[in-house]
């Protein structure tokens, strides 16, 4: 109950407490240690039990503790556990070789978890997309090759697989399996999910192909800011950012809250356009997050102001010098920018010495940001 409830440690001194313990209060010590990220104290717990010698593990113990190497580094007491696993007679359990497979992949063995995927008596669909999601992790190039050898063995791929070798033939451009896939795909009836969704809709755009992106996208039913994110990005990415500003618009129509990689989208391609406006409604909503933005987000803004607002500005106070108009705040405009950006000891004199207000009035939604600058 203690552990069930997250009382890790009352739960274990209770454990310790018992004067009689069988596998079974081993087996749930353990995996309550898993549950609340304590890996190392369950892998403490499997050697005291195995150093005792008074209870034999049964399947779950070893689940356990194999799940526990795959959450350390340590690698070495995977294979030990395995190797009492084959001498418990156990081999030929799958849920205990998909443990193992994990614990290898996770530690970046995939030669080693090929060799005993390989030559495994059993295996389920949760055992083919452990060794895929090993190639995703670390060896992108070798998934069409296993993509291959999965079909010829008459497999199904269920929503993981799809997901995650669209995923990596994104990764390394390779189009036409991606489309290969993507027919599987469409005769599987896992269409819907919204993750194999997303990775579709990634493999079209890492490949340039915006319009079949596009089909894929709204052929999502439940599109989340992933979904709406990665299709501005991509139209941003390969050079059509009014189409990029329309999807984030559409999302928005939608009701869907933009995150921190949406707005460093939104804004960049504000800047692309050096569309003032658009990048006024967008920093408003970069205050909004507060905190909740990167350095990705700020540099956008910058891009703003140095694409859209400082060469308007820089225009507007050149055309009231030269038509002798250069009254004081159109200088005070002229000398700020200036300032900010460095010209000569005179204009950074009248910058610290005047404030900016007749042209900076129109673009006063900058000026906290600006100022808040180095």
């Amino acid at each position: 109950m203690y552990i069930k409830i997250g009382h890790l440690t009352s739960g274990l001194q209770l454990f310790d407490e018992m004067p009689d313990r069988n596998v079974v209060s081993w087996s749930v010590a353990m995996a309550g240690c898993i549950r609340n990220d304590c890996a190392s104290e369950a892998l403490s717990l499997f050697s005291r039990m195995h150093h005792e010698g008074f209870t034999k593990p049964n399947e779950f113990t070893f689940v356990s503790a194999l799940q526990a190497c795959s959450l350390t580094d340590n690698e070495t007491q995977a294979y030990q556990i395995y190797s009492l696993v084959v001498r418990s007679g156990l081999e030929s359990n799958v849920f205990l070789l998909n443990a193992f497979l994990t614990a290898l992949v996770k530690h970046g063995k995939l030669t080693e978890a090929l060799q005993i995927f390989e030559t495994s008596p059993i295996r389920d669909i949760v055992t083919w997309n452990t060794m895929m999601g090993g190639y995703l992790q670390f060896s992108c190039e070798q998934i069409p090759v296993f993509w291959r050898y999965m079909i010829c063995k008459g497999v199904k791929p269920d929503e993981f697989t799809f997901a995650s070798a669209l995923t990596g033939l994104a990764a390394i451009s390779y189009l036409q399996m991606g489309r290969q896939v993507h027919a599987h795909l469409v005769k599987s009836g896992y269409g819907d999910d919204i993750c194999v969704g997303n990775s579709l809709v990634d493999m079209y755009i890492k490949n340039q192909k915006l319009n079949e992106g596009f089909k894929a996208f709204d052929e999502i039913p439940s599109k989340d800011v992933c979904s709406w994110t990665q299709m501005a990005d991509g139209c941003l990415r390969w050079g059509e950012p009014s189409m990029a500003l329309a999807v984030v618009a559409q999302m928005k129509k939608r009701s869907v809250k933009p995150n921190k990689f949406t707005l460093a989208t939104a804004l960049n391609a504000c800047a692309c356009l050096t569309s003032l406006e658009e990048g006024k409604q967008f920093h408003g909503l970069r205050i909004k997050l507060g905190s909740d933005v990167d350095v990705c987000v700020d540099n956008a803004l910058l891009d703003i102001m140095h694409e859209g607002l400082l060469p308007k500005l820089c225009m507007n106070a050149g055309h009231l010098k030269k038509e002798g108009a250069f009254n004081e705040e159109g200088l005070h405009v002229y000398a700020f920018l200036l300032w900010k950006h460095g010209e000569n000891d005179l204009t950074l004199f009248v910058a610290r010495s005047l404030a900016a207000t007749l042209l900076l009035k129109k673009y006063l939604w900058w000026l906290p940001f600006v100022l808040s600058l180095d």
